[in-house]
């Protein structure tokens, strides 16, 4: 089943979509779990299984969106479209939020200890001086950097 998937694709990490249906496999120890249609009670485990693997909600989601399209490919029906599903995956993700962007945005302080360290990083006076400058551009050209350092 594995080798007929590898072709699946996802948007951000191609081998994601196959590992969801690896991880299912070995989550389950009953050889009649390993048949297709999977048990709504299996996907249901399966969750708990990743909630106790300390999965992040996105990888859960992408695992179960992965045994919904085996399903689908197969003309079997969706046992992650099942209510105790959605609600287990509804819950996972208000247990688990993402966590948050924690990119700041680039400070002179912080600009200067980014030049000071291509003195370490970067070979030659030239390449350094260009790499400065590249930087000191792209802070005071972007609208954020006009509005805060321009005056």
């Amino acid at each position: 089943m594995c080798r007929h998937l590898s072709c699946r694709r996802t948007a951000r990490n191609p081998e994601l979509f196959v590992t969801g249906i690896h991880q299912y496999l070995l989550s389950i120890y009953l050889p009649e779990a390993l048949s297709l249609p999977v048990n709504i009670h299996n996907s249901a485990l399966f969750i708990a299984y990743l909630a106790k693997s300390k999965y992040s909600a996105s990888t859960v989601f992408t695992y179960i969106s992965s045994i919904g399209y085996v399903h689908r490919l197969g003309s079997f029906p969706d046992p992650t479209q099942c209510p105790i599903v959605k609600l287990a995956l509804k819950g996972y993700s208000k247990l688990n939020p993402s966590v948050a962007d924690s990119r700041l945005p680039i400070t002179l302080p912080l600009l200067e200890r980014i030049v000071n360290a291509f003195s370490s990083t970067v070979s030659g006076d030239y390449h350094r001086k260009l790499m400065k400058a590249m930087c000191a551009i792209a802070i005071l050209c972007s609208p954020s950097g006009r509005r805060n350092y321009v005056s």
